[in-house]
């Protein structure tokens, strides 16, 4: 996805000089905050709760889940 191919470019790329100014500093945050949009405001509404709610129907971890 495209945060992994950001992370591999600021990880083991010659960008890899920019490690420290963007996960070492404030700068994270910025991180933090547009993967909790996108996974929690966007991406679970879309897609995950109809994923989320045919796992618990078919699958008998998900219906344990459901029992629980």
């Amino acid at each position: 996805n495209f945060a992994s191919r950001v992370g591999d470019l600021l990880w083991f790329s010659p960008l890899k000089v920019f490690q420290k100014l963007f996960f070492h500093t404030p700068l994270v945050k910025i991180f933090v905050a547009a993967s909790d949009t996108y996974h929690d405001k966007y991406w679970w509404k879309k897609h995950g709760v109809r994923i989320f709610e045919e796992w618990k129907k078919e699958n008998p971890w998900g219906r344990l889940w459901d029992n629980y």
